[in-house]
């Protein structure tokens, strides 16, 4: 029974110490990859699903993709995930009609880096949403022209950090009883630090928040801007509907609303502190800068060092008396306001109209906080990337028709218009008419490039199956080009550890034939069009180097099985077992040592045949390559030769393909035509044979042209 138990035991250690070394070596050629390139709906979403957990994945885009299933693009938990346009380029996601672009799932992350999260012009979905436990990180980038009932980013309990890139010319439309046209907050946290939150409108005629609107959580902003957003009804920068907004350095300026220009308290709490800035904002009934009841007076706090000015409201007010106190305690005294006031609850910065009415002078502009449009001004459209004549940039009255021409773009596709400003629809057509609002108007000409193969030669390998999902196969013409990770192929031998070829480099045909090699990264020149072939190059490595391989292979198990005995050793041997001390020993066997080392030389001896009978099979193998080279240079040999009795006895005139009666400069243009047919820099080809045709060929052509100068006594 003890025997079996050792037995039992010592096969599994075997087995678990060969499936470790195993293992070993195959996360050992597993290469990983921080970067993958995509330029399509799936890949996209294979690259985010393949994505290893806890570890940042950065996802590159080579081109503008368009989701296509009415369904957000979900992060997953435990996905670290960055989206990253190419080079310079800004390309953009562009969401379905009737759902948001991205959703941030609980203990995931994703990161914006230059991509713009967008909708076509009046489709009706928001752009982003971060749940609970989720986090989104907005370095650069856009989120813009997104609109439903919250427009750009739904805070939904998760964590939203902003350090740069821009919110943007996002609509809340009101559809139910929400606001938020850039960014909607219900719980959870916003740190705002730089970037840029403007041009966003909240529609509903009684919700607003045109920059942000926020029910719950805290909202911290250090730095950045809020500015030109508008809300029918409340909030034209924020809306405060409960939770905390701590501003400490940053602008909140040229918002517009009915009540609170710029803020708007409704529940909640507002701390003013550090160099922040409130400026320009407008409301046509109260609270050009900051609105708040009576009673809620001490829910907002202003320290020294905020600056308020130019902000805009119906009527002016100075405070009275019985406020003193709660201004005092709530407010400093160090706080710049707007001129010509010298206290805050003047209902131009902070809504007040408890005291007693004063009157102040407009400016030259007779600006009070109004619209500043009027029949007699102009605006103007701004119109990018567009190639109609003429495009319909240009200034405009308002009311009045304004028609934009996208017009064609040379290996692109109409995409959609892309509205940086201004706040108008445009319908899904390169050929569009909307009507001039009172307020200049910018729009980008959208293109998506035109889908071409990849074909791969791999010439005897296959593709790396631990990478299939990165082999593109498809590429998008790109005015500036574009880069795709290729994955190494690889092409082995019987054994599993050993590879027979080494994988060289890629080369890549071009539609008008030209070729380039290349390592990893194939860089796709701007203005391709056409598929493109990739042929896998090869170098074996010899069969000392495959012997070399397979003894290594060899030499790791044995060295395993050397372990796992002696490890057994140690456990079952005299000394380590807990057995009986009454135990039986085997008696020693003479006989049988003696078959044992009869044996072992029988198996030494074949295997000294067997390698003397290899080295036998490799010397006459290369005797007869090295036959074959012989023969080979004799047939060349003949074949010079004959050719060189061709053209001393051919014609050279018909060598060129002339009458004897040329020129000398119709000889010389016929010698420089068949030169560049022939040479052999142009006339690489696969088979060989055609190969040494056209240089003998170019040989010739060489030969004749000498020999009608020689005889005409041209230099």
């Amino acid at each position: 029974m003890q025997m079996k138990v050792k037995t039992i035991f010592s096969s599994l250690i075997l087995v678990l110490l060969i499936s470790s070394l195993f293992m070993c070596l195959f996360a050992g050629s597993v290469k990983g990859q921080s970067e993958i390139h995509v330029a399509t709906e799936e890949a996209l979403k294979n690259a985010i699903s393949n994505a290893s957990d806890d570890t940042q994945t950065v996802i590159i885009f080579d081109n503008n993709i368009a989701i296509t299933v009415k369904s957000a693009i979900f992060i997953p938990a435990d996905k670290d995930i960055t989206l990253r346009s190419n080079g310079n380029s800004k390309f953009s996601l562009v969401g379905a009609s009737g759902a948001n672009v991205l959703t941030v799932e609980n203990r995931a992350t994703l990161r914006l880096d230059g991509i713009i999260v967008t909708h076509v012009s009046g489709y009706n979905a928001h752009g982003l949403t971060v749940n609970s436990g989720g986090t989104l990180i907005l370095s650069s980038g856009e989120i813009i022209g997104n609109s439903g009932s919250y427009g750009g980013v739904h805070v939904n309990g998760g964590s939203f950090t902003m350090t740069g890139g821009e919110i943007s010319n996002n609509i809340a439309t009101g559809d139910y009883y929400w606001g938020g046209g850039g960014v909607y907050m219900t719980g959870g946290t916003f740190a705002m630090s730089g970037g840029k939150i403007s041009g966003n409108t909240a529609i509903h005629y009684n919700y607003g928040g045109g920059g942000i609107y926020m029910t719950g959580g805290s909202f911290t902003m250090s730095g950045g801007e809020i500015s030109g957003n508008s809300a029918t009804a409340n909030g034209g920068g924020v809306y405060i509907g409960g939770g905390n907004f701590d501003m400490s350095g940053g602008t909140i300026s040229n918002n517009k609303a009915t009540d609170g220009g710029g803020i708007y308290l409704a529940d909640g709490y507002v701390r003013l502190s550090g160099n922040s800035k409130i400026s320009g904002n407008t409301a046509s009934n109260s609270g050009g800068g900051v609105w708040v009841t009576l009673a809620n007076l001490g829910r907002l706090s202003v320290s020294n060092g905020v600056e308020f000015s130019n902000n805009r409201a119906t009527a002016a007010y100075n405070r009275d008396s019985s406020h003193n106190s709660i201004y005092n305690t709530y407010i400093g005294n160090g706080v710049v306001w707007t001129s010509p006031f010298t206290q805050g609850y003047n209902n131009y910065d902070i809504s007040y109209v408890q005291g007693t009415p004063t009157t102040i002078s407009t400016d030259s502009s007779g600006d009070s906080g109004g619209s500043s449009g009027g029949s007699n001004t102009r605006f103007t459209v701004t119109v990018e990337d567009a190639y109609g004549n003429p495009t319909g940039a240009g200034s405009y009255f308002a009311g009045t028709s304004v028609t934009l021409n996208a017009a064609t773009k040379e290996g692109y596709t109409f995409s959609h218009w892309r509205v940086k400003a201004g706040g108008v629809y445009l319908s899904n057509s390169p050929y569009v008419i909307f009507t001039m609002p009172e307020n200049n108007v910018e729009v980008v000409a959208m293109w998506s490039g035109v889908q071409y193969n990849i074909i791969y030669e791999l010439n005897g390998g296959e593709t790396d199956w631990r990478r299939a999902a990165e082999y593109p196969t498809t590429y998008t013409s790109s005015g500036d080009g574009s880069s795709v990770a290729i994955p190494e192929p690889i092409r082995k031998d019987a054994f599993p550890l050993s590879y027979e070829y080494k994988f060289l480099d890629w080369t890549v045909i071009y539609p008008d034939g030209s070729r380039e090699h290349f390592q990893t990264y194939l860089s796709i020149p701007a203005g391709t069009m056409g598929d493109i072939t990739l042929e896998a190059n090869w170098a074996s490595k010899g069969l000392m180097q495959n012997i070399t391989d397979w003894a290594t292979g060899i030499g790791l198990i044995v060295l395993v099985i050397i372990v796992g005995l002696f490890l057994n050793a140690i456990i079952f041997g005299n000394g380590g077992s807990s057995g009986s001390s009454t135990q039986q020993r085997r008696p020693y066997d003479e006989d049988y040592e003696l078959r044992r080392q009869k044996e072992y030389f029988e198996r030494l001896k074949a295997e000294q045949i067997r390698q003397a009978q290899l080295q036998r099979e490799e010397q006459q193998r290369r005797w007869q390559e090295e036959q074959r080279q012989r023969e080979y240079e004799q047939y060349r040999q003949q074949e010079e030769q004959y050719y060189q009795r061709q053209l001393l006895e051919q014609d050279p005139y018909e060598i060129l393909e002339i009458n004897k009666g040329a020129s000398e400069m119709e000889v010389k243009d016929a010698w420089r035509e068949l030169s560049k047919k022939w040479h052999p820099d142009t006339c690489q080809m696969k088979d060989q044979r055609a190969t040494d045709m056209a240089k003998e060929n170019f040989d010739k052509v060489q030969k004749a042209y000498e020999k009608i100068k020689q005889y005409k006594g041209w230099k």
